[in-house]
């Protein structure tokens, strides 16, 4: 953990123990660290020394008006609705901050992950008990799978040469036994399937190409910059993720029992649902990537069916046909 979020850590857990009443001192605040690293397996805690120095930060550059109270031997607030700067929002509006970083949380890169908890731990600091409901953000579940996880030094910068612009001198393998060295420009991420991808030119292949963050064995930053290419970004966001071959004017039938299922998400850009009285459902693409959609038809076991194009049903039928004979 970086000491600057080390640090930021700290001072919100320091003003939630003044806000709670528990007039904490450079001393038992300390020991309150040690105890949060053994129950919770944080790594926050520090000397007195460095509590103090702490406290001076409070007090002298974020303006917390913090005073010792003799008798109590610990810290107050002399103004109890203070809050750290720029941070008090309206109920509806923290519990929609604290809910997008829920979700979040679940399948951000592991080099932002302490960032976002640092600000997970300020808002909830800064707010009242009346304004959140933690049970409430407890329950949000992410229930798409696992992360595939990202090593932390290497996200790291991956994201500086992201948001920088600048090459990377990169080693990369698809297989454990396929080492390749590669000079990559990365012009976008994106997370598919709860894995996170980089859209990036290769220098050596003079193409865009497609590669898993978990993949990368080292990554450098050299000097020189790209620019970023929008029609890459903008092809990103109309689906054209992993260069498959598109086919226009697609119709699938979906049978009742998973309509309601099927009708809950947007499977490809440019769908189109038409509801059956039967309780089936019809889906109309205008124009979707080929391979993903045969796999996605299949994966159903007969549920859906290609209507039309016939030469796609066909293919759907030799598919269905090798996959039986592979498993008689």
């Amino acid at each position: 953990m970086k000491s600057r979020d080390k640090q930021l850590r700290r001072v919100v857990r320091f003003i939630d123990e003044v806000k709670k009443g528990n007039y904490p001192n450079s001393k038992t605040f300390a020991k309150k660290l040690i105890t949060l690293d053994e129950r919770h397996n944080t790594d926050l805690a520090v000397c007195a020394k460095t509590v103090k120095r702490d406290i001076s930060y409070l007090k002298n550059t974020l303006g917390a008006p913090l005073e010792y109270n003799r008798s109590e031997h610990g810290f107050q607030l002399y103004m109890v609705d203070w809050t750290f700067p720029e941070l008090a929002l309206s109920g509806n509006e923290l519990f929609a901050e604290l809910f997008t970083r829920q979700i979040s949380m679940q399948s951000v890169l592991p080099s932002l992950k302490e960032h976002l908890e640092t600000g997970l731990d300020v808002q909830m600091t800064v707010g009242s008990t009346e304004k959140i409901n933690t049970s409430a953000l407890n329950s949000v579940i992410c229930a798409t799978g696992k992360t595939v996880k990202v090593d932390d030094d290497i996200s790291e910068i991956i994201l500086e040469g992201w948001k920088n612009c600048k090459t990377l001198d990169t080693s990369y393998s698809k297989h454990k036994k396929d080492l390749s060295h590669r000079k990559l420009d990365i012009h976008a991420l994106f997370l598919s399937e709860k894995v996170w991808y980089c859209r990036a030119f290769c220098h050596e292949k003079k193409d865009f190409r497609n590669f898993a963050m978990h993949k990368f064995q080292s990554a450098t930053i050299t000097p020189e910059k790209f620019t970023r290419s929008t029609k890459v970004i903008t092809a990103l966001k109309e689906g054209h993720i992993f260069n498959y071959k598109t086919i226009p004017k697609v119709e699938v039938k979906c049978n009742a029992a998973i309509a309601d299922f099927i009708s809950d998400r947007e499977w490809f850009s440019n769908q189109f649902n038409i509801n059956n009285d039967d309780g089936s459902l019809n889906i109309i693409f205008t124009d979707v990537p080929k391979q993903a959609l045969k796999s996605w038809v299949m994966s159903f076991s007969g549920s859906v069916a290609i209507l039309k194009p016939q030469s796609l049903r066909k293919e759907i039928l030799e598919a269905a046909q090798k996959l039986l004979a592979e498993h008689k």
